[in-house]
Order: C-alpha cells, then sequence, then structure tokens
C-alpha cells in the first residue's frame, strides 16, 4: 500500500473514530440522528458535485490517486461529512 494511501485510510479512520465518539458522547434522541444524517449527506453530496465541476473546468487538480470520482478523492468529502455533521446537529 503506498503511503499517500495508508495516511487517507488512517484520516478516514480518525474520522469514524470521532464520529462513533460523539455519537456515545451525545447520544441523539428522537429526529436529532435523521437530522445528522441529513446534515452530512448534503455536504457530500453536494460538495463533491461542486468540487467535480471545479476540477472539470480547471480551477485547480488533485494528485492523481485511487478512490477518486472524476479525479475528485472521496475520501476528502466523507472526512468532512462526518467531521462536521454530526457534532453539529
Amino acid at each position: 500500500m503506498q503511503q499517500p494511501t495508508l495516511l487517507r485510510f488512517a484520516l478516514f479512520a480518525c474520522c469514524v473514530a470521532y464520529w462513533w465518539l460523539s455519537y456515545h458522547w451525545l447520544q441523539p434522541r428522537g429526529r436529532e440522528l435523521p437530522g445528522a444524517i441529513m446534515a452530512g449527506l448534503v455536504p457530500l453530496s453536494l460538495g463533491t458535485l461542486l468540487d467535480t465541476q471545479a476540477v472539470r473546468m480547471g480551477f485547480w487538480a488533485y494528485h492523481p490517486m485511487p478512490f477518486t470520482l472524476y479525479r475528485v478523492p472521496l475520501d476528502l468529502h466523507l472526512d468532512w461529512a462526518i467531521l462536521w455533521a454530526f457534532p453539529m446537529v
């Protein structure tokens, strides 16, 4: 496994651990959990869509790597959604 791929996996694992800890610490009830899921899906889908369009138009470019969609690293947006969606609701 390449070093950047290992680093990206470690970052994803830290984000999942952060989500797990905040889930058990905050213990969402009722409509809080569906709200948190929706709060994560919106930036994940919209951020990925806008980022792919920006890459396609040439505003910026990412280094070629695995786990990408149209040259955009999906784990970047997944990590962002995990980090900010759940604890903010």
